[in-house]
């Protein structure tokens, strides 16, 4: 077999029960998402990441290992999977970056995901075959092959994904455009909207509840002779999202979950943890519209309770985990391109030992997604929300071989195959929650996601 170039010519000694190898080598592309335009990207899964906070972006293909986490346990099942890949990861190749992520993770907003609608997207830890990732200027590339038949295989793997890397920088054609989505009967879920807004009043008003979130989705189609692109989607938020976390989670059979988020879940660097308590919206207006709505939601009672109710739960989760949390006494205004939020950042020291998946354990979900009391407002929505979430509000990010990652709230979303698409939306629901105005405030968010929504012509056999 030959040399893999970067590999060391001698082999160094494999490690008891080592899992995996990653080689690390230079990228033959500026940027990471160039690979989801090329050949190498055909007919294989995908995964996409834009991070506007830290500057992070990548982009990987195909599966060298996956590691399902499923059930009740799911994260701490997860944990113990990312503990071993990074206990038993063999790093070749000259000069690994130590920011470049190891494993991508998903997880539904529930440990039930029912197998109709979400057929194939699963749950837990993968490791790309080929990553390329960029931050703060340097770009740096991986390619990764499992032990489980032997090293040899491994070795042989490796040497043909080296083999096939040039490709990366080959674009294929982009027949995607911004075509008009049918919105399909969206009144049609007005009703049942209304029945579930009041009688969520209801248990807030006997103070069953004191907060709970309630989603919906919606059915769109493409153009006839058309078929949604999950990529060309994600590019499309990326360029119109800028302070979005932009993220693909795409199937080898084309089908996809997109989004652009707003909410960052947990962000671990240094020993360090920053999340934020993101609750309470308005929409974007022109010009001064723009302002009075700001200073509208600031001032709004409704949303200042809601905004509250998330920040003190999410620094009640985080006793025994971690020290010297710190936030602003007001929350702030942040803006995005279709709504604006009440924001408010928390920081904190983590204990020794605590890592990103033990945090989704205790943080997920926040009442920005679910609602409190938590298992109360939970049992509420598994009764009346009638709405299999999936991914939408889940968690998805990724974990390196040190223990930092980030985490987002999978919000602005939607579940794309062939010329049919899901989009979720959702609003937080405390007393005085009037069912149209929430209605509205889905509306407005919806709008994320439409304004992203591309699609191709059926290519002709």
């Amino acid at each position: 077999m030959s040399d893999l170039g970067l590999i060391e010519p001698v082999r160094p000694a494999l490690t008891p029960g080592a899992e995996l190898l990653r080689l690390h080598l230079p990228s033959p592309v500026d940027d990471p998402w160039a690979i989801l335009r090329s050949p190498l990207a055909r007919g294989r899964a995908a995964v996409a990441w834009y991070d506007p906070v830290d500057g992070r972006s990548f982009a990987a293909i195909g599966v060298a290992l996956r590691r399902p986490a499923r059930g009740p346990r799911r994260f701490a099942l997860a944990d113990a999977a990312w503990s071993e890949l990074a206990r038993n990861t063999r790093e070749l190749g000259a000069a690994p970056d130590p920011s470049l992520p190891l494993a991508v993770s998903a997880f539904s907003f529930s440990h039930g995901m029912p197998p109709e609608t979400w057929a194939g997207f699963d749950e837990g830890l993968w490791v790309p075959e080929l990553i390329i990732h960029s931050r703060g200027g340097r770009v740096s590339a991986a390619l990764a092959a499992g032990l489980t038949l032997g090293e040899d295989a491994a070795m042989a793997r490796l040497e043909a994904l080296r083999q096939t890397l040039p490709l990366a920088a080959e674009a294929l054609p982009d027949p995607s455009g911004a075509s008009p989505v049918e919105i399909v009967d969206e009144e049609a879920g007005w009703p049942a909207w209304e029945a579930r807004v009041l009688a969520a009043r209801e248990a807030l008003d006997a103070g069953r509840l004191r907060k709970v979130v309630l989603a919906r989705s919606q059915a769109l189609r493409a153009p006839q002779g058309a078929v949604f692109d999950a990529v060309a989607t994600a590019f499309a938020l990326r360029e119109r999202q800028r302070g979005c976390t932009t993220y693909l989670l795409k199937r080898s059979d084309g089908s996809g979950f997109v989004g652009a988020t707003p909410e960052e879940l947990i962000r671990v660097s240094a020993g360090r943890l920053r999340t934020v308590a993101l609750a309470g919206t308005r929409r974007r207006g022109a010009g001064d519209d723009d302002v009075v709505l700001a200073q509208d939601l600031l001032r709004s009672p409704k949303d200042n309770e809601e905004h509250v109710l998330v920040a003190e739960a999410i620094v009640s989760s985080l006793d025994g985990l971690a020290r010297d949390v710190t936030l602003p006494e007001s929350p702030e205004v942040a803006g995005f391109v279709d709504v604006q939020h009440l924001r408010t950042p928390v920081e904190a020291r983590l204990n020794e030992g605590v890592t990103p998946l033990q945090l989704l354990d205790r943080l997920h979900p926040t009442p920005a997604v679910g609602g409190l009391p938590r298992a109360e407002a939970l049992a509420w929505l598994d009764d009346h929300e009638g709405l299999d979430r999936g991914w939408y509000a889940g968690p998805i990010g990724w974990v390196d071989s040190r223990g930092e990652g980030v985490f987002v709230v999978a919000l602005r979303s939607a579940l794309v195959r062939g010329a049919e698409a899901t989009a979720f939306v959702g609003c937080g629901l405390v007393r005085g929650s009037e069912p149209r105005a929430e209605w509205d405030e889905t509306r407005a968010k919806l709008g994320t996601i439409l304004g992203g929504l591309r699609a191709a012509p059926v290519a002709k056999t």
